[in-house]
């Protein structure tokens, strides 16, 4: 007799910052055991969710692997106190949030940040490098830490699964203009999207989303729709990666 397999998004039970169901304990157990197999570093399993911890092992598999660590500097007390205030900020609208903005996560500020706005990347696990024009303002600054921890979040599970068969690798071009994407690039932007619309929404509802943040959710929202509808005809997608698509699908309506 054969045993059903469980996909990783039914095991998590959705996907993290949109579905109401999911379970981010199991997709930080799961990836902590998944870094033991894979850096085989340390003894205790907790020191795997620690980016202060992690950082040498991953920077020396990193190396093995042609991958560079963007150059930075630590945050300055001003930068870190208007981060800190975001986040407080962010919670106040989407109190089921606040698990996610407590796992530990190093906020660096990027050394060549002078015309980059944020960066994170799923082989530097927790880790967000802020530009310079992270910070143009406070409005601004939220969108940005919600669009780069939904990437670190989405990221713990590319760790395990990359979306995607690259024997089957394709190209796409974002909403934004921006080209060479492929379907692991498009999902990561649909999933910040959609994390970005579940906060403007809710400002909406609650009347206190100013003009600015009201442009960007009509902009977001066409965004998202050009990532799902390309992301609906893919034929490369993993188990997981479609998973990820159709639950988005649901939770974020779009079109």
């Amino acid at each position: 007799m054969n045993t059903p397999s469980i996909s990783l998004i039914d095991k998590i039970c959705g996907v993290p910052m949109i579905s109401g169901s999911f379970n981010a304990q199991i997709l930080i157990t799961l990836t902590a055991h998944y870094r033991h197999i894979a850096l085989n570093a340390f003894t205790r399993i907790a020191d795997y969710l620690s980016p202060d911890v992690i950082e040498a092992p991953v920077q020396h598999r990193n190396a093995a692997l042609g991958i560079e660590y963007p150059e930075y500097a630590m945050l300055s007390a001003q930068e870190e106190l208007a981060v800190n205030e975001a986040i407080r900020a962010i919670i106040t609208i989407v109190p089921e949030w606040e698990i996610y903005f407590s796992l530990p996560v190093n906020y660096r500020k990027l050394s060549a940040g002078k015309n980059m706005v944020s960066l994170t990347n799923h082989h530097i696990p927790q880790v967000i490098f802020l530009g310079d024009k992270a910070f143009k303002s406070e409005h601004w600054l939220a969108e940005v830490l919600i669009h780069e921890n939904a990437h670190v979040w989405l990221g713990m599970l590319c760790e395990m699964n990359h979306f995607y068969e690259a024997t089957q690798e394709k190209y796409y071009t974002l909403p934004s203009g921006t080209k060479n994407k492929d379907a692991r690039g498009v999902i990561f932007a649909s999933h910040f999207a959609a994390c970005t619309l579940v906060y403007y929404r809710r400002k909406k509802t609650n009347g206190c989303i100013s003009s600015e943040e009201a442009e960007r959710l009509f902009f977001l929202e066409k965004y998202y729709a050009g990532c799902m509808t390309q992301l609906m005809e893919m034929k490369e997608l993993t188990e997981t990666g479609k998973g990820i698509v159709r639950m988005m699908g649901e939770e974020i309506h779009y079109g």
